[in-house]
């Protein structure tokens, strides 16, 4: 042996720098793990986030409502709802005057 394999000895299994990669590879995914296990084990933090994103969720949905319940109006609120509208006193004074004139009525025996 020479005093240059004694200085630089290989590593078994790879060069120095495919190690030190090697190395700085399974600190990142220990890393990503004790995250996961950390936002596992935030119950406080998990039900705020989830009540939050419900709440968005009912917020969303309301105002998709809300629009949809504009445009309806809009659509009544035009050519035929003014019809309607009309007609409505009308019939409800030929409906009192038809009521006044059965009550008035002889009844038969």
């Amino acid at each position: 042996m020479t005093s240059t394999e004694h200085r630089n000895p290989e590593p078994p299994g790879g060069s120095g720098d495919q190690l030190q990669a090697d190395r700085e590879l399974t600190r990142e995914e220990l890393a990503g793990t004790v995250q996961a296990l950390a936002a596992k084990a935030d119950v406080a933090g998990r039900s705020k986030q989830a009540a939050h994103d419900y709440v968005r969720a009912a917020q969303d949905r309301a105002a998709d409502l809300a629009v949809r319940v504009r445009r309806t109006g809009e659509a009544w609120a035009g050519p035929l709802w003014i019809p309607i509208a009309a007609l409505a006193g009308p019939a409800a004074v030929a409906v009192s005057v038809l009521a006044v004139a059965k009550s008035r009525r002889p009844r038969r025996r």
